[in-house]
This record gives structure tokens, sequence and C-alpha cells, in this order.
């Protein structure tokens, strides 16, 4: 255990998004999400919800400015899940776009870190740019 790190932020999880640079693309998946062979790693939190992974995550990852997020379009059904992952990211709505199912897979397979949590809900799906640690 570290001291202001929150728990679920295992020391491999820590170690790969400090690796990751600025510009770079984490995707934090649902369990339905396919596991594509060309995302730079893979990491899984299972039994996490969605939200308490990007909670867990923004809390030491910077987020790039202006659009920084991805989620796939979805039905007016996952409105909830989106908000509470757009919220725990502390995203507004205009720096999250929302893109097609194939245009969202597309940009996934650019990723450089897949987490794959147990989120349950479908399109339960961001994609978060890392942004530069300016204190």
């Amino acid at each position: 255990m570290l001291i202001g790190i929150d728990p679920l932020l295992t020391g491999e999880l820590l170690w790969r998004l400090d690796a990751m640079g600025h510009g770079d693309t984490l995707l934090v998946s649902d369990a339905h999400f396919p596991l594509f062979e060309n995302v730079g790693s893979r990491l899984a939190l299972p039994g996490i919800r969605g939200p308490q992974a990007v909670r867990a995550v923004t809390s030491v990852f910077p987020l790039d400015e202006g659009i920084c997020a991805w989620v796939m379009d979805a039905p007016s059904a996952a409105d909830a899940v989106l908000s509470e992952l757009r919220n725990a990211a502390h995203l507004q709505p205009e720096n999250v776009t929302s893109l097609g199912r194939e245009a969202f897979y597309a940009r996934s397979r650019t990723a450089s870190l897949l987490v794959r949590t147990g989120e349950t809900r479908p399109f339960g799906n961001i994609l978060l740019t890392k942004g530069l640690v300016t204190s």
C-alpha cells in the first residue's frame, strides 16, 4: 500500500500509466469489449465497475486539454454509465466526443494501454488521452 494512492491502482498499473507519454491513449473498457491484438498492453481489473476504475486512474493520470476523451455512440439506455464515466474523470460534456462503433474500435486499436474492468453494463468504455503534468 502507498499513502494517497487509490488501492485499485496496482503496482503494474501505476508503472504502465507512468510509462505512457503525452498524447498516448488509455482505454478503460467494460467486460464485453473485444481485446485487440495490437493494443499496447492489457490489464484486468475484474469485479471493478468502470467509473471506479476511471476515478482511480484519473487520480494520477493527467488528462489532455480540450477534447481528451471518446466514447462509443450508444442508445439512451447507456446514458447512465456514460455519464458516470465522464463524471468520474471530471470531464465536461464538451470534452468528450462520441464516435460510431467502427470509429471507436479503430481509435481503440491505437491505445497504449487497455484496462478491462468488470463493468457489465453495455457501452461502459472510454478512451482517455494523457496530458502533461504541470505542477
